[in-house]
């Protein structure tokens, strides 16, 4: 309880401060779709790769030497007019000191990967929208995550930045094109969140260029019609729009109001889904670490059971007070889905961890190696009742909370 409430007053005091700045907005509501977009992102993987260059004017340019085209700048760049898409000579006339970097889109590939794997670990329904750019939907998710899904966005922000050093912003809405527009408004670092039904109102005083599919060609030619700012594309009238740029006209208004849906594009299964827990006062009492390990183990197997998967693999990982990080795992040999083998497992795994006997600061499960759950194994070993009872339980779980009924003790 100490640490739920610890955590609360951080988030709390982070909200009131972002919003001092303008960069956040906090609104309590049941929303499904989060856009994550990582930070100028090139230039952030470079800094993470290069950590002597934080600081420094940075450019990543294709081409050779002045040649080539901007294709991303550190942000202290972009309040001096230089953007991704403007020729590298013109970029180094107006800031001669700008350092250029040559791109290494394998590296950027791989952190990218990386990073997808991270975020689909926390939801089923995730559409890469490309390299730097994703799209959560959190539908089904309301009883995980409490609807709470402002801090869930959070933590997997938090989580890109201390695993991968990239910063990132994110929109959170009811539809994906909105939310994609609140990540650019929240930049950088920072996070929106505007309810269902205020979309119109939160949107209107900014410019209509922030819009997805408004470039510079459609801007000017409503900038001819006196529309320049998202609240005049609001008001005009639709016949109009439709008169002169036909369905687009239709479309760009209902992303202008906020009611522009898309289906989600998905696929794929995660690699892994994992849950750390970080204690605010660090734990050396045995029974109490194990409790900790019951519940997380518990909720990543609610969460894998969620994508109707079934795991092969299980690592715990231990980071003692003085941040030693010990970790080990287990591959059973054939796929599971009960809670209670994961359960026994990871305490079997974190007693042989366990060996200093001094605080423990964190702990992490992790799940990988994952088959899609057909569920005729866990019927042989357990027969029907069994599987029912982790059917029930499961059910339980999304209605009432994770927390509210458990397998068992371990």
């Amino acid at each position: 309880m100490k640490l739920e409430c610890h955590l609360n007053k951080i988030y709390f005091l982070q909200i009131i401060k972002k919003w001092l700045d303008f960069r956040i907005i906090f609104v309590y509501n049941k929303i499904v779709i989060g856009f994550i977009d990582l930070d100028s992102f090139y230039v952030s993987a470079e800094i993470a790769k290069d950590p002597s260059l934080l600081g420094k004017p940075l450019i990543v340019s294709g081409g050779e030497g002045n040649k080539g085209v901007v294709l991303s700048v550190s942000y202290d760049l972009k309040k001096s007019g230089i953007r991704a898409g403007m020729p590298t000579f013109k970029a180094k006339e107006i800031f001669p000191s700008a350092i250029i970097l040559r791109p290494d889109f394998n590296f950027y590939e791989e952190v990218s990967r990386k990073i997808k794997d991270l975020i689909f670990s926390y939801t089923p329904v995730l559409e890469q929208g490309s390299i730097d750019e994703f799209y959560l939907s959190f539908e089904g998710c309301e009883r995980l995550y409490k609807n709470d899904f402002f801090n869930v966005v959070y933590e997997i922000r938090k989580n890109i930045k201390e695993k991968f050093k990239i910063p990132s912003s994110a929109g959170l809405s009811s539809t994906k094109c909105t939310s994609k527009i609140l990540s650019k408004i929240a930049k950088p670092e920072g996070q929106i969140f505007v309810p269902k039904g205020k979309e119109k109102e939160f949107l209107s005083s900014f410019p209509v260029n922030l819009i997805p599919g408004i470039g510079k060609k459609l801007g000017e030619k409503l900038k001819i019609l006196g529309i320049e700012r998202i609240g005049d594309l609001q008001n005009c009238k639709t016949s109009l729009l439709l008169s002169v740029f036909g369905k687009e006209g239709e479309e760009i208004q209902k992303k202008a109001l906020g009611i522009y849906e898309e289906p989600f594009k998905s696929g794929s299964i995660p690699k892994s889904i994992g849950k750390e827990r970080t204690f605010f006062e660090e734990k050396i009492d045995l029974e109490e670490i194990l409790k900790e390990i019951f519940w997380l183990t518990e909720e990543v197997v609610f969460r894998m059971r969620a994508f109707s998967l079934s795991a092969r693999k299980i690592e715990v990982r231990i980071k003692y007070g003085d941040f030693e990080v010990v970790s080990s795992s287990f591959t059973f040999k054939y796929p599971q889905n009960f809670y209670g083998i994961f359960q026994k497992k990871a305490k079997e795994i974190f007693l042989s961890l366990y060996k200093r006997r001094v605080r423990v600061r964190m702990i992490g499960i992790s799940l990988s190696n994952f088959e899609i759950y057909s569920g005729q194994r866990n019927l042989e070993i357990f027969g029907k009742d069994g599987e029912q009872i982790q059917k029930t339980i499961d059910l339980l779980k999304k209605k009432y909370g994770v927390k509210l009924i458990s397998f068992g003790k371990i």
